[in-house]
């Protein structure tokens, strides 16, 4: 067993959606009375005559000048390219396929519960810390093997699903249709700085990478608040310097980490899967390697033997919990059980136990309901499940809030 307590007192993990955390970003948008445009792709990135970036949205519309430009588009962005920032960037040929369903008995929801077979076979199950109890499954799969996986009869991926995780029965019933499957695409983006004139990148625009580490949020948020530090610091030409100084360290070591470790997972070099099952169940047994990968999972790393003096925070993210009503709410726990195929038992794997702050969130009516106030909640909920009848939004929550909003505005 292994605790963020090693890394510090007070210190603990969280485990949440990423729809979840853009409610609270919306939410924190209209607080301070931004303007926020849903549906407007923004295609070409332009400047005026004092150099302040202009944009250009599909639908031929201008917005701007703006003094300061946040790339937030994620590792497909269209408008990195055009920042004058130069990057480089390629796509890892593995990905995963993606499903969001109700979690059921079998899977703890406080287990993050991976298995795998050499370097060719991965499946996980994540629970997503929501009052809806969902659970999300992810198996990997080469990007160029997935229009054959479409065409395959859904059984026979199961039965494969089943040989490694056994107890996944119930919740697969759940999948009817290949449809319901989102197939996800990784790409490594590397950059020298993040900003430009006027310019900054953040998140997956700024240094997109493979998933194996689980740090792509982490990152991200910590992208905003040191350019937050920076701009509240520096006038605005060295905010930005600043902002690329202050990320660089970390940046480079988990670009250079989730490199280093994607081959052990997700490639064709069958002998690294070996090796890793020799070598991490020894490591683990390992006080300070333990603490290293600990560190290195906690997000705090800032090389091979640096890492970040990472202290617990007292603030709390708003509205209600992710616990459940009846459960122990003093001391949550995560446990992070990653089981290879070649182990005799689950127990021969290395198990993170770790204590979880809870997070408050909204569900998906309740959010609805708040944003529509006049609508009666039987229609909201009507609503809910017309959308969810349509397979190719079930799998997306934040595509199927944008479609319960079309029904209910009809």
């Amino acid at each position: 067993m292994t605790s963020y307590q090693e890394l510090g007192p007070g210190l603990s993990g969280a485990g949440t959606h990423r729809a979840t955390l853009l409610e609270i970003l919306v939410r924190a948008m209209q607080a301070a009375g931004a303007t926020i445009h849903w549906g407007t792709p923004l295609e070409k990135l332009t400047r005026d005559s004092t150099g302040r970036p202009l944009l250009q949205d599909a639908h031929g519309h201008r917005h701007g000048p703006y003094d300061l430009l946040l790339i937030c588009d994620g590792a497909s962005s269209s408008l990195r390219a055009q920042s004058g920032v130069p990057a480089r960037v390629s796509r890892y040929p593995w990905g995963a396929l993606w499903f969001i369903g109700l979690r059921t008995p079998e899977f703890d929801p406080h287990v993050l519960w991976q298995s795998v077979s050499g370097t060719r076979q991965l499946n996980g199950y994540l629970p997503t810390g929501t009052r809806d109890d969902l659970l999300s499954l992810f198996w990997s799969l080469r990007l160029d093997a997935i229009p054959e996986w479409r065409t395959q009869p859904l059984e026979k991926w199961k039965r494969q699903v089943l040989f490694l995780a056994p107890q996944a029965e119930a919740f697969l019933q759940q999948i009817e249709s290949h449809d319901q499957m989102a197939a996800a695409a990784y790409s490594d983006v590397v950059m020298r700085q993040w900003h430009g004139e006027r310019v900054v990148m953040l998140g997956d625009a700024a240094h997109a990478l493979s998933p194996q580490l689980g740090q792509g949020v982490n990152l991200a948020l910590m992208d905003a608040a040191a350019l937050g530090d920076a701009l509240t610091e520096h006038p605005l030409p060295a905010a930005l310097a600043q902002y690329s100084a202050t990320r660089r360290r970390h940046l480079r070591f988990y670009q250079f980490a989730t490199r280093w470790t994607t081959p052990f997972f997700q490639s064709g070099l069958l002998p690294l899967g070996w090796l890793r099952d020799l070598a991490f169940p020894i490591l683990h047994t390992l006080p300070y390697m333990r603490r290293q990968m600990t560190a290195t999972m906690a997000g705090g790393k800032l090389g091979p033997f640096a890492q970040m003096q990472l202290q617990p925070s007292p603030a709390r993210l708003p509205s209600s919990t992710l616990t459940r009503s009846g459960e122990d709410q003093s001391a949550p726990r995560v446990r992070f059980h990653c089981m290879s195929t070649n182990a005799q038992h689950p127990s021969d794997s290395p198990v993170f136990d770790v204590p979880a702050q809870p997070i408050e969130v909204l569900t998906l009516g309740e959010s609805l309901e708040a944003e529509f106030p006049d609508i009666p909640g039987e229609e909201i909920r009507q609503a809910i499940e017309t959308a969810q009848k349509e397979t190719s939004f079930a799998n997306d929550l934040i595509t199927l809030k944008s479609r319960v909003r079309e029904i209910i505005r009809r």
